[in-house]
């Protein structure tokens, strides 16, 4: 074979095996899982007119973009979102990490009025399956304080203690001496 042929074969292997190389160590996509997380409300249902937090979970992430499913959008790691009308709104997060890698997740939130008016149903309207809330009553007053007369306890009267001292009278009777009244008693 003609020198220039191999020459020819050898450079397009070479040119193989790089891209081959070059794919595989530089440009290759990580696989990331984007997680966030909802703060403040339970099972994915939220009230209308309420701030909503949000907050990304994702490992790496340097960009985001918060689709909240009603023409809206932030581009905060951690956003805050009013939904202004109930329904069911998709809310999509897409990350960007630091080796270009772009990924997305979705979740499903249920918007509610929470805290409707309720009337109560009239006579007709009621059947079998209708549930009827009474509004709960305020707490009863607290009981009025009893004026209690209060006497004080009387001390029982202190024993006067005595002490038997020998007296000095000449005699030699013996004698108590009284502490309370500072004097001897016979």
């Amino acid at each position: 074979m003609d020198k220039r042929i191999i020459i020819l074969i050898v450079s397009l292997l070479a040119a193989v095996a790089a891209f081959v190389v070059f794919r595989f160590f530089f440009s290759s996509k990580e696989t990331i899982q984007v997680n966030y997380v909802i703060k403040n409300i339970k099972n994915n249902i939220a009230q209308k007119d309420s701030t909503i937090f949000f907050a990304d979970q994702t490992v790496d992430a340097i960009e985001w973009k918060w689709n909240f499913g009603d023409d809206q959008y932030s581009f905060d790691k951690e956003p805050s979102h009013v939904y202004n009308a109930t329904g069911s709104y998709r809310v999509r997060l897409t990350v960007t990490t630091s080796k270009g890698s772009e990924t997305d997740t979705s979740k499903l939130i249920k918007v509610m009025e929470l805290n409707p008016v309720v009337t109560p149903p009239t006579p007709a309207a009621v059947t079998k399956d209708t549930v009827v809330r009474k509004p709960i009553a305020p707490p009863p007053p607290a009981p009025k304080p009893v004026a209690v007369e209060q006497k004080p306890i009387a001390k029982p009267a202190a024993a006067k203690p005595k002490v038997k001292q020998q007296s000095s009278h000449p005699k030699g009777d013996d004698k108590i001496y009284d502490l309370q009244d500072q004097s001897f008693k016979k």
